[in-house]
């Protein structure tokens, strides 16, 4: 017996269950391996309702001159980021708030950048960290991570990449659940 036929059994159980008490048809279970799962959403339970993915931005700051990039880096640490559609317009209070957040859950920081529009070959983005970046790192973050106009982006840069994979796999979560994006057939029902 190995673990594929411990999970091949319990899957088949599940769907027995859930047809016969609810007579509801699941479909297969999704197999992610442990450690694609924590790269791709921070989290060895992903929950897959919605996106969010876990982005790798290393590529795109490989030459940079942000000194907290290039040293987490040089150290071989991780540069992730998640984008949250449509918060770029959020309050400073906010922003600010999910700073403390992301440091409450163990990094050292949280960098935050709105998409703005693109003017021709470059992007509009705001943040704090906007003037240090370089119009090849302005456009990389917003092709890279998927990030459309009106769209947030949080970085999070930290030499243990179990760090950035808890921080934004807690946030991908919380922000999901937040900003109401879990589409309401997919919500448990309290009652």
């Amino acid at each position: 017996v190995d673990v594929d036929d411990v999970l091949d059994v319990t899957e088949r159980m599940f769907k027995y269950v859930w047809k016969e008490v609810l007579d509801v048809e699941l479909a297969d279970f999704a197999r992610i391996p442990y450690s694609e799962s924590l790269e791709r959403f921070g989290s060895d339970k992903p929950d897959l309702r919605f996106g969010m993915e876990l982005v790798d931005l290393g590529d795109v700051f490989s030459d940079t001159e942000v000194k907290v990039f290039r040293s987490v880096l040089d150290e071989g640490g991780a540069i992730k980021a998640i984008v949250v559609p449509g918060q770029a317009g959020l309050a400073r209070k906010d922003l600010d708030a999910l700073v403390d957040e992301a440091k409450a859950l163990g990094a050292g920081g949280l960098v935050w950048i709105g998409v703005g529009p693109a003017t021709g070959d470059s992007v509009e983005l705001k943040s704090p960290l906007d003037k240090f970046f370089t119009d090849a790192e302005r456009s990389g973050i917003v092709k890279t991570a998927g990030a459309n106009e009106g769209d947030l982006v949080l970085v999070i840069a930290d030499a243990r990449v179990s760090v950035v994979h808890k921080v934004l796999g807690n946030l991908r979560g919380r922000l999901a659940d937040r900003f109401g994006l879990i589409p309401d057939s997919d919500r448990s029902d309290p009652d």
